[in-house]
C-alpha cells in the first residue's frame, strides 16, 4: 500500500458521465505515484465538461474515494451540478455549474490573523521560511519586536493556547500578514491561478496595493523593508489609552432593518465598523451606546450580539489622528499605476489610473470609514466575478462570500485554513478551479515542494501593465 509523504491530487474528466466513470476506473488501476495530476492531465481534459478531483494519502484511500465517487455518480444521474466532501472528493458538471468566470483575489487583514498562522507553510512550502526569517531579522534590527507569524513550534494556538491576539500582537504581525499574501499570490501564479480584479479587507488593502503593483518595490530587501514599516505600534495605535473609551460587538442574523434604526438613534456615539456579509456586521462605539444598542437590537428584533476583543477605532471617525500618520507613511512610498483592477472596500469604486495623489487619497479613505465588504462583494459579482480566492491567513473572508453571494452561486476558496495542512489546501484550490475549466498547473505545486527551502525562489514585483492598454477600459 504506497503511502505518500504528503497528500496527492488526482484529476479525471469525461465528455459524459459514462466516460468519466470509465476514466475513474482506469485511474484506480494505475500506479499511485504515476497517476497523480499533472499539467498534461489538465490539457487532456480540455473540452470535457464533467470533471472530478480526489485528494488521497495512499492507494487504499484513493481506491476507496474512487469507489465512493463512482457509486454516487452511477446512482444519481440527476444529482447536483457539483459536490465536494470534507475528505477531499470533488465533482463538477460545467454544463450546469458553469465555468470559472472572472476571478477576484481577496486580501485579509485585521480579524484574520491567528496565533501560529502559516506555521506549516514555513516548514512545507519552499521559500517561505527564509522570507519570514529575514523579516524577523529586520524587526529585531528596528527594535519593534518580532514580525514572525508563529512560534517556532509552528502550531501555537491550536492545541489549547488562547486563540485571541492582543491589539499589539496583531499590529506587530501586520508585516507577516502582508508578506503571507505576497508569497501566496506568487504561489498561486505558479499553480496557474490568477485574478481579474482584487479587493483588500481592512489592512488587507495594503496587501492588495502591493500585490497589484500600486506600491512599487525593486528587490527582495526593498519589499521586506517596505513591509516592516507597517509593524510599528505607534503608527496604528494612539498615545492615549482608548480601551475604556470604546467597545465593539458583533451583530448576527436578520439585522438589516433594525440596525439602520439603531445607528440613527445613537448617531455620533456608535459607528458601523465592518459590514461583513448578509448576516454579520461589527458595531464600534462608546460603552453606553454599545450596551443600549445591543439591548435595543435584542428587544425589538430578537437579535443576539456578541462582545468582541478591543481594537483601535480603525474605520471610524475617531481614528482621524492615526489616519493622518498613515497618510504620511504611504506618501513616502513609490506609488504607481497598478496592473490589477482594485476595488476600494469603503468607496465601492475602483482605484484610478495614474495620479499618485488620487491613488493615495483613495487608499487613505478606508482608515476613517466603514469597511463595506458586503456591498463590495455584490459589486464584484455585478462585474462578472464568479470565483473568489482568499489570499492570506485564515478563511474568514471565504465565509463572508458564501453568506453574501450564496453557496453554489460562486466559488469561494481559501489558500490558508486553520487545521488543514498547506499542501492539501493548495490541492483544494487546484481541484476547485479544475472543476470549472481553469487551466491550472499541478506541476507548479510539485515544483514548490521539491525545491530546497535553502534556495528560495525570488519574488518579483508584479509586471507593469502595457502602456497602450487602458485600465479604465478593463474596468468598464
Amino acid at each position: 500500500m504506497p503511502v505518500s509523504q504528503s497528500p496527492t491530487l488526482f484529476l479525471s474528466s469525461g465528455a459524459d458521465r459514462t466516460e468519466l466513470l470509465r476514466s475513474l476506473a482506469a485511474l484506480g488501476q494505475e500506479d499511485f505515484a504515476q497517476a497523480q495530476a499533472t499539467d498534461d492531465t489538465v490539457r487532456q481534459a480540455a473540452g470535457n465538461p464533467l470533471r472530478a478531483g480526489i485528494i488521497a494519502d495512499s492507494s487504499d484511500e484513493l481506491a476507496a474515494k474512487i469507489s465512493q465517487l463512482r457509486e454516487r455518480l452511477g446512482s444519481d444521474a440527476n444529482g447536483p451540478a457539483d459536490f465536494r466532501t470534507p475528505s477531499g472528493v470533488y465533482f463538477g458538471d460545467m454544463r450546469r455549474a458553469g465555468g470559472i468566470g472572472k476571478t477576484a483575489f481577496l486580501f485579509p487583514g485585521f480579524g484574520s490573523q491567528y496565533p501560529g498562522m502559516l506555521g506549516r507553510w514555513r516548514r512545507q512550502i519552499s521559500g517561505f521560511d527564509s522570507f519570514f526569517a529575514e523579516l524577523d531579522s529586520l524587526a529585531g534590527a528596528y527594535g519593534i519586536g518580532s514580525g514572525q507569524p508563529l512560534d517556532r513550534s509552528g502550531e501555537t494556538g491550536r492545541g489549547g493556547a488562547s486563540q485571541t491576539m492582543t491589539p499589539e500582537e496583531q499590529i506587530r504581525r501586520i508585516p507577516a500578514c502582508l508578506l503571507s499574501s505576497v508569497l501566496l499570490q506568487e504561489t498561486l501564479k505558479e499553480l496557474g491561478v490568477s485574478c481579474d480584479m482584487a479587493m483588500g479587507y481592512s489592512v488587507g488593502e495594503l496587501a492588495a496595493l502591493i500585490c497589484g503593483g500600486y506600491i512599487k518595490w525593486d528587490d527582495r530587501a526593498e519589499l521586506l523593508s517596505l513591509l516592516q514599516r507597517f509593524g510599528h505600534c505607534p503608527l496604528w495605535a494612539d498615545d492615549i489609552n482608548t480601551k475604556k473609551a470604546f467597545r465593539r460587538i458583533a451583530v448576527n442574523g436578520e439585522f438589516r432593518g433594525a440596525l439602520k434604526q439603531v445607528l440613527e438613534a445613537f448617531s455620533g456615539r456608535l459607528s458601523l465598523q465592518f459590514d461583513n456579509s448578509t448576516h454579520n456586521a461589527i458595531l464600534y462605539g462608546k460603552p453606553q451606546a454599545i450596551e443600549a444598542a445591543a439591548d435595543q437590537l435584542n428587544r425589538e428584533a430578537g437579535i443576539v450580539t456578541m462582545a468582541l476583543p478591543y481594537m483601535e477605532p480603525l474605520h471610524t471617525s475617531w481614528y482621524q489622528a492615526q489616519a493622518e500618520q498613515l497618510a504620511i507613511t504611504l506618501a513616502d512610498l513609490a506609488v504607481v499605476p497598478g496592473n490589477v483592477p482594485l476595488l476600494s472596500g469603503t468607496l465601492l469604486d475602483f482605484f484610478p489610473v495614474g495620479h499618485k495623489r488620487v491613488i493615495l487619497e483613495r487608499a487613505g479613505h478606508q482608515w476613517t470609514h466603514t469597511v463595506r465588504f458586503h456591498e463590495a462583494l455584490t459589486r464584484l459579482t455585478r462585474e462578472g466575478v464568479r470565483s473568489f480566492v482568499e489570499v492570506g491567513p485564515g478563511a474568514m473572508l471565504t465565509g463572508f462570500v458564501t453568506d453574501t453571494v450564496g453557496r453554489g452561486k460562486a466559488l469561494a476558496v481559501a489558500t490558508d485554513k486553520q487545521g488543514v495542512e498547506p499542501v492539501r489546501q493548495l490541492q483544494t484550490v487546484l481541484a476547485e478551479f479544475f472543476l470549472r475549466g481553469a487551466p491550472v498547473r499541478p506541476d507548479g505545486l510539485r515544483k514548490r515542494l521539491a525545491l530546497s527551502s535553502s534556495l528560495p525562489e525570488a519574488v518579483s514585483m508584479p509586471e507593469r501593465p502595457d502602456q497602450s492598454r487602458s485600465q479604465a477600459n478593463a474596468l468598464s
